[in-house]
């Protein structure tokens, strides 16, 4: 028999007295069950505390007074087997009364032995629902007192003693880490909930601060120290300090400063808000629910180099910039009114008489009606800060300037490189009469034009301050098909484009493709010619069609000595790194079919 296992061995002489004890404990619910779990007696407890008459209840399955979702989610099975396992179990949950209404049961649920014979289940449990209450008003405490604690930049975490069997601290399981301690440790602040120190941070038993926790919580006297913590993928240098919490300790720490903090403000306290915010690196404040400011923390006065006799109330004026001091206390005034959280920035002179920009935050603290009691102030030296934003503008003012001039130069350079185009196709068509390939010194000016075109529409794009490093499919062949109405003999060319955006370098090659594929198609066809630009996805399609023989079904574009196709090929294959199609369409006519991908990594 397990050595946790209840045995109960027949006493007849205390029977008497064991009913009586049981009949009288009318606060507690004491139910008897045996090994299938059925109801086999029903103390006046019980009835008092779930409303069934012993007669009524008794045989009936003990899962009757556990919600319908703990039964469909077989509670009570694991609840008998983990008091089997263990010796007992704890139990803590919703029950449910006759009358259908809930409250909260708190107790332990024991197996009954005769000798190594399981006879059933002994369930002690009370009413715990005002128990429960209290701690959710705990809860709301602890609440007001992490809106106190998100101002500070120091971190804050409070841990509850772990013992083992003998009573002694074996670990320590966090409780609390208000965002600071989780930003300076590097975790999640959610990751802290439940989690013991050593399993996660061993650091600290190697740091010896295991050690150091364990004397404050079994003494009762705080600890202080300053340390570099380099374990468990942290480094930070930290100073801190830990105080008792009931049967744990809080500690407070930050990176690189001298603060002390009141550990143990879980309650709603005038005298633990002071202890906390006087050891803040910020300067702090408290005020009655009318903005009437009576207390100012150590660092205020320090900053300020003034007394409370002249801060309190509303004397806080007298260190604020007269240009602020307006607009700072109508908003003030505003928030006061209608109990909201309050933010604002602005100078406050030092003793020394320098102006120092501060983030001012103020809470406000409520009673259990909700009326404002007081508020909890403080204010962040935050001028390195401003300096090193009025800084970053300067630089991006700068910047902007700088690409402006750019923009400048490439919209001058586009439009260079236009009129030299145009220059050089003027010459070619010049020479044309005195060339013996009069297509060869066509397909060249052709070529030169198209290049134009492109660097014209760049030219605009430029202008208009638009991006100079890609361009419209759309923009560059409306730009290339008047042109070639020009050359094509009064040949009609019907275009169906659907857009998609090319960088320049593969817009370039597009043009390049189509006025080849339209000069080829107009010296062997004598109909007007089709052009269509789709796009699937990532990938474009560019077909050419005409009405002239087509394709022969061998054909083969590297056999056929003609230069155009020879451009087209290489275009298409190498340029735009797609594939190239000749085809015959079934009622008559040519069509060149390209595919290629919009964009293609690591393009030069």
């Amino acid at each position: 028999m397990s050595e946790n296992s209840n045995t109960i061995h027949s006493m007849p002489h205390h029977a008497k007295m064991l009913e009586l004890l049981i009949e009288n404990a009318r606060e507690y619910a004491i139910v008897m069950m045996d090994t299938e779990g059925r109801i086999v007696l029903w103390n006046t407890g019980a009835e008092n505390v779930l409303g069934w008459q012993e007669a009524e209840i008794v045989g009936q399955p003990a899962a009757l007074f556990f919600t319908p979702e703990d039964r469909a989610a077989g509670a009570p099975e694991r609840e008998f087997q983990l008091a089997r396992e263990q010796g007992r179990a704890e139990d803590e949950r919703w029950h449910i009364r006759k009358d259908e209404s809930r409250f909260w049961g708190s107790g332990l649920v024991h197996p009954v032995y005769d000798s190594d014979t399981l006879l059933g289940y002994l369930k002690i449990f009370r009413d715990a629902t005002a128990h429960r209450q209290a701690e959710s008003a705990l809860r709301a405490s602890e609440t007001r007192f992490s809106a106190v604690q998100d101002t500070s930049p120091n971190g804050f975490m409070s841990l509850k003693a772990v013992r083992n069997v003998t009573g002694a601290i074996e670990d320590f399981r966090w409780t609390y880490a208000n965002e600071a301690a989780a930003l300076i440790i590097g975790r999640p602040r959610e990751w802290f909930s439940g989690r013991c120190m050593l399993q996660e941070m061993p650091g600290n038993l190697e740091e010896g601060l295991f050690d150091a926790y364990v004397r404050v919580v079994e003494t009762g006297e705080p600890f202080t120290q300053e340390l570099r913590y380099d374990h468990d993928e942290v480094h930070v240098y930290i100073r801190l300090m830990a105080v008792k919490a009931e049967d744990g300790f809080a500690v407070t720490f930050a990176d690189l400063s001298e603060r002390q903090m009141a550990q143990d403000a879980l309650r709603e306290s005038e005298a633990r808000f002071r202890a906390l915010a006087d050891n803040i690196a910020q300067l702090a404040w408290m005020a009655d629910g009318a903005g009437w400011i009576f207390w100012y923390n150590r660092r205020w006065f320090d900053y300020t180099g003034t007394t409370l006799e002249e801060m309190q109330g509303w004397g806080w004026k007298s260190v604020h910039h007269p240009d602020h001091i307006i607009p700072v206390t109508e908003r003030w005034t505003e928030h006061l009114c209608a109990g909201r959280e309050w933010e604002d920035t602005f100078p406050l002179r030092s003793k020394d008489g320098e102006w120092r920009w501060f983030l001012s935050r103020a809470f406000p603290i409520r009673d259990d009606a909700g009326s404002v009691i007081r508020w909890f102030g403080t204010n962040t030296d935050i001028t390195q800060q401003r300096q090193s934003e009025d800084a970053l503008r300067r630089h991006q003012t700068e910047i902007e300037a700088l690409n402006a001039r750019l923009a400048r130069a490439m919209q001058e350079t586009h439009h260079r490189i236009k009129n030299n185009l145009q220059m050089i196709a003027a010459l070619v068509e010049m020479q044309t009469d005195e060339v013996s390939d009069n297509s060869t010194a066509h397909r060249i000016k052709q070529h030169v034009r198209t290049l134009a075109a492109i660097h014209d529409l760049l030219t605009q794009q430029a202008k208009s301050g638009m991006d100079t490093f890609s361009v419209s499919a759309c923009d560059v062949l409306h730009q290339l098909i008047p042109m070639l109405h020009e050359t094509n003999g009064g040949r009609h060319i019907n275009a169906h484009i659907q857009d998609v955006t090319l960088t320049v370098q593969r817009a370039t090659s597009l043009s390049l493709l189509v006025s080849e594929c339209v000069s080829n198609a107009i010296k062997h066809t004598p109909g007007d010619i089709e052009i269509s630009l789709s796009v699937e996805g990532s990938t474009v399609r560019l077909e050419v069609c005409d009405n002239g023989p087509g394709f022969p079904p061998d054909f083969d574009p590297r056999k056929a000595a003609n230069t155009g196709l020879e451009l087209i090929d290489s275009t298409a294959r190498w340029d735009l790194r797609g594939e190239l199609h000749y085809e015959t369409q079934e009622l008559g006519g040519g069509r060149v079919v390209v595919t290629f991908p919009a964009e293609t990594s690591g393009e030069p």
